[in-house]
């Protein structure tokens, strides 16, 4: 769970555990971040929607103390992985650095992200994501990307086609303020292929408002549009890329991202997201799995409404078990499965 404040805080009292208490569980462990204000909690065990988290005995750096603030925990419906190239065994080796995201509310976000770029001819970054059909438009805005060891940091939008390292996907994303401070809005039109920039030379950045929008005007020549904004109402479009010989399906991958630019282990980038947002279009609604049950030989799932899907490896591209229903059962055996 992350915690976020509006001061820089103390260390030392950031980090008791005593500090905060979450109900329906127990704080094993609390952190503060490298930018001084968020803290990030770890729970004994997950908690439900409406989980509430009290904060006491917290002090800033200039000693004030924070008694009795309570605060709803934001359960987020996006699904957060690192993206990027795997050895022979499954395992990624760019990002090497893992990454992570906390949300703060329903549209307001932080990615912690290693890896060597969003370009060339496959990325290493950490996305945070949903799928989506059809038609849309998806918003953000970006307050704050850090510099750690690299002028192309990136953060910001993208859709993409699959989740494999050398997709095809368009984006827009921002660098930081120390770095290259451009607004960049680059694709890949072909899997494995290089990748180019639709959008350069736009900058400086104007943090904490720097809102982007991407926009998937017609499915049928999958025109995606890139506008950009100082205040989220006046939006100037920036550059247009069309798919009309080679187009992207009608469900993709919609989501926040960012990469250190840098993939060296223990260097990341932390990036702040807020006013996050997709319209039209239509969410693809993600399966709950209520329970598995390993017995003998088989193993047994039981979910909610929805359609269950499989996949080889955790990061791959997920199909629909065909003729499966709920309670659903495989062999525990053979071929690793990830639903």
């Amino acid at each position: 769970v992350g915690v976020l404040f509006d001061e820089l805080l103390d260390k030392s009292s950031a980090e008791l555990g005593a500090s905060y208490t979450v109900t329906g569980a127990a704080v094993t462990k609390a952190v503060l971040q490298p930018n001084g204000m968020l803290v990030v909690l770890t729970l004994d065990k997950a908690v439900a929607a409406g989980a509430t988290v009290t904060v006491n005995g917290v002090k800033d750096v200039a000693s004030n103390n924070q008694a009795n603030s309570t605060a709803t925990i934001a359960i987020s419906s996006l699904i957060a992985m690192d993206v990027g190239t795997k050895d022979t065994n499954g395992v990624l080796t760019d990002p090497i650095q893992p990454g992570a995201s906390y949300a703060f509310s329903a549209n307001q976000y932080e990615i912690v992200a290693g890896g060597s770029d969003i370009w060339n001819n496959a990325d290493g970054f950490h996305f945070l994501l949903k799928e989506v059909t059809g038609e849309f438009e998806v918003v953000v805005r970006v307050s704050s990307v850090q510099y750690v060891s690299d002028n192309w940091a990136k953060a910001g939008l993208m859709i993409r086609e699959t989740l494999a390292g050398d997709s095809r996907n368009v984006n827009a994303v921002v660098d930081p303020t120390l770095g290259a401070n451009l607004w960049e809005g680059n694709f890949r039109d072909v899997t494995a292929g290089a990748t180019a920039g639709y959008v350069t030379g736009l900058g400086p950045v104007t943090y904490p408002n720097a809102w982007i929008k991407l926009k998937r005007e017609t499915v049928a020549t999958n025109a995606i549009s890139f506008f950009y904004s100082t205040n989220g109402v006046d939006w100037i479009l920036r550059g247009v890329q069309g798919f009309t010989t080679n187009a992207y399906p009608d469900k993709v991958f919609v989501g926040m991202v960012a990469t250190a630019h840098n993939n060296t282990l223990g260097t990341n980038t932390v990036a702040i997201f807020n006013d996050f947002a997709i319209t039209s279009g239509t969410p693809v609604a993600q399966l709950k799995i209520d329970s598995i049950v390993h017995a003998g030989a088989n193993v047994t799932l039981t979910y909610g409404a929805g359609t269950l899907q499989s996949c080889d490896t955790v990061n791959g591209t997920y199909a629909d078990v065909a003729g499966a229903t709920s309670p659903y059962t495989t062999p525990g055996a053979g071929t690793m499965k990830f639903y």
